[in-house]
């Protein structure tokens, strides 16, 4: 367990960050607070803290000549030092002085338990590696915060920069805390790397002489990831250029096939984007899912993961239109199947797995599962001749845009070839099938004392001037006399 020592002229902030977060829960125990950095100093004396967490702005002495005044007697010692300003020149203060990070106030929970991580994560490499690895962190801090120019002189100075090295950054799937321990026991075990952590990305210093792809080897197979590799950076102001670059490559990351190792110059490929229309893809893949069409059905679905795959949305928003998609679809047909609603709202989509997922292809997999579960619980083994499936989706779906090429693309069938198959099956061409079915249902609706314009709409006729002419031509008469002799 690593002893904290708080050092904060505001009462509230002392005692805030005390019960922040569950400091044993990674490593560390709250052992002292002090009012200012002379308090500090004392309790440093007394305690021998292994952190001490620092207001840079404080009466009496200030936590830079705090960090200054223990620099030399505290070696083992690890500062991080706090402000409400954003100020640059407070941030190279504290790191030309050695401070492991540099925090903003008010404190961001997530930011201080990553600090936290990767400090007692560099106690088990050895003992130079936690200042080359903290200073590294920095400088990619700083270019991250678009001082990453101003800040290389510093670390220059420092003498950080060893000559040729590689850049390699890993963006881990799930299971973070199982990461965090095979980084531990690689790092452990190889003194010539440096790491740190950035936000969700694993940073690693390698020789020039390692290879990315044996380096990532040492890994868990098991563990899913995404990882770019730069060139050699030959000074230490190629990682600028390298390093915005690996991060542009990483934020569409989610389209690349997992542990593939991408490398500096990437390629990228304009490529020419149709119009979006989700509610073209939920019609037909509803269609087919209906028509229990299971090879219909994953053709759509690899259709529109080709679409995204293109469009490249951020990772959130394409598992959102992921999740949108198909439970519309299921929705739509639990609400025209109920007796199935049931076990359709049963199975559903596993979202939790979908938005877990660490790449489109896994994403993809999720939504497999998905209309594979649905499949066999809309095939419940009634005949499934293409005429008997085409002719119950009429007669069950008949208020919706019904198109035979729709049809066609839903059963695999060239749609010229498929409307003799129907006209032969029914003896009716097929549009002429579907206005006698509309026909019909708009009779029983009449019947039932619907308003003509209800009844066009109900039956799938947006225009009432189009429906009057249909239903006079396969009744006889119009939807107007039709009615009124229903009323004499």
């Amino acid at each position: 367990m690593r002893d904290v020592l708080i050092v904060d002229d505001e009462p509230m902030i002392r005692e805030g960050l005390k019960t922040l977060i569950d400091w044993e829960a990674y490593g560390y125990r709250v052992v002292g607070l002090a009012r200012n950095g002379r308090d500090g100093y004392e309790k440093f004396q007394q305690l021998k803290p292994d952190l001490i967490i620092a207001d840079i702005k404080m009466p009496e002495m200030d936590g830079i000549t705090l960090l200054e005044t223990l620099r030399d007697e505290a070696r083992n010692t690890r500062f991080i030092l706090l402000s409400g300003y954003a100020d640059f020149n407070y941030a190279r203060r504290a790191i030309s002085c050695g401070a492991e990070a540099y925090l903003l106030k008010p404190i961001d929970e997530d930011e201080l338990i990553e600090k936290l991580i990767a400090i007692q994560s560099s106690y088990n490499t050895s003992v130079h590696q936690p200042r080359r690895s903290s200073s590294w962190k920095e400088l990619f801090q700083h270019i991250l915060d678009e001082n990453g120019t101003e800040a290389m002189s510093i670390f220059e100075q420092k003498g950080i920069w060893q000559g040729p090295s590689r850049l390699l950054v890993v963006k881990p799937g799930r299971h973070l805390q199982h990461w965090q321990q095979r980084i531990d026991e690689l790092i452990h075990r190889t003194e010539s790397v440096i790491f740190f952590p950035i936000k969700d990305l694993f940073i690693f210093i390698l020789p020039v002489s390692s290879h990315a792809a044996t380096f990532l080897k040492q890994l868990d197979e098991s563990l899913p990831y995404h990882v770019a590799a730069s060139a050699v950076l030959h000074k230490i102001q190629d990682s600028l250029l390298q390093w915005k670059d690996i991060q542009q490559v990483l934020s569409t990351s989610f389209y690349i096939p997992e542990k593939t190792v991408l490398q500096q110059p990437f390629d990228r490929e304009d490529v020419l984007i149709k119009e979006w229309h989700p509610d073209v893809y939920r019609d037909r893949l509803f269609f087919a899912l209906e028509a229990s069409s299971s090879e219909a059905a994953y053709a759509i679905l690899d259709e529109v993961i080709k679409e995204w795959t293109a469009r490249k949305w951020p990772e959130q928003e394409v598992k959102k239109e992921a999740a949108s998609l198909c439970n519309q679809v299921m929705n739509k047909l639990a609400a025209v199947h109920p007796k199935k609603q049931s076990l359709l709202l049963k199975t559903g989509l596993k979202t939790t797995e979908l938005y877990e997922a660490s790449s489109m292809e896994a994403m993809g997999e999720s939504c497999n599962s998905f209309l594979t579960a649905v499949l066999d619980i809309m095939d419940d083994g009634t005949p499934d001749s293409v005429m008997n499936k085409m002719v119950d989706l009429i007669r069950t779906r008949y208020n919706e845009n019904l198109r035979l090429e729709t049809l066609a693309g839903i059963f695999n069938y060239n749609s010229a070839y498929l409307g003799k198959l129907f006209k032969s099956h029914t003896g009716e061409y097929f549009n002429t099938y579907v206005d006698k079915v509309r026909t019909e249902k708009a009779k029983e609706m009449l019947n039932k004392g619907f308003k003509v314009y209800e009844v066009a709409e109900k039956v799938g006729y947006a225009n009432v001037d189009y429906f009057h002419r249909k239903f006079k031509k396969h009744a006889g008469v119009s939807p107007t006399t039709f009615k009124n002799k229903l009323n004499q």
